[in-house]
């Protein structure tokens, strides 16, 4: 059974769906404020529309980050709660791989950057290449300001144009494809949900006690300061 249920508070609007054999709803929360109000309810609402309860599922799926830390605590305390009293195994997808895999959705693009907004004029960012049917994220996840991240991805190219130096504004063009091509996709919780089902086949599961959200500017200090501690 591949019975799941999908959270993603990663981000400003909220999208939880629900996948019951082949069938599949979803639903999302527009006011971030709202997040912690309202998931526990929309989730009640989904299974009603499905006609089954939370002990159906086989699995949770979490978009453990980059992105709101408020909005992550949410989800992710929502998606252990559910998993310790269920006794079920947990799949964590990173946010940016979502919005890789809509963009190759929409665009067929197979090889891209990606970036959200991390406030204080950086952005998180990853690259990410098709690999049978699903996006991989390439490297770490990052966060820097814009001009870095053109910088350091000059020779970044379309996968028509792999051979080829690519201009700014296409690359700016790929950086964006979070944005614009979310919207030509379809719902990032079904995303995420195929996602996590391709995982969850490969035994990529996590108990509760292990889900922790993907905060990557503390790692950026972790680094920093062992740094200067081994200095």
């Amino acid at each position: 059974m591949n019975n799941c249920l999908a959270i993603d508070t990663s981000d400003q609007c909220a999208c939880i769906g629900l996948q019951i054999d082949d069938h599949y709803y979803h639903a999302e929360i527009d006011n971030p404020k709202a997040q912690a109000e309202q998931l526990l309810r929309i989730i009640d609402t989904l299974l009603a529309q499905a006609n089954t309860s939370l002990k159906s599922l086989d699995y949770i799926a979490i978009a453990i980050g980059p992105g709101s830390f408020t909005g992550l605590r949410v989800g992710i305390s929502a998606a252990q709660a559910l998993a310790y009293a269920l006794a079920l195994p947990v799949v964590a997808v990173g946010s940016l791989q979502i919005l890789a895999q809509q963009a190759y959705l929409a665009e067929g693009l197979e090889k891209v950057l990606i970036t959200r907004d991390a406030r204080m004029q950086e952005y998180y960012w990853g690259q990410f290449e098709l690999q049978n049917g699903f996006m991989q994220q390439i490297g770490d996840i990052r966060v820097n300001a814009m001009d870095i991240i053109l910088a350091e991805n000059s020779n970044f190219a379309h996968p028509e144009e792999r051979q080829s130096r690519v201009s700014k504004d296409e690359l700016k063009f790929s950086l964006r494809a979070n944005g614009e091509l979310a919207l030509k996709a379809q719902p990032k919780s079904l995303t995420l949900t195929q996602l996590a089902q391709e995982q969850y086949k490969k035994g990529e599961t996590l108990s509760p006690a292990a889900l922790v959200p993907l905060y990557v500017r503390n790692k950026v200090a972790e680094k920093s300061k062992s740094g200067r501690s081994a200095a």
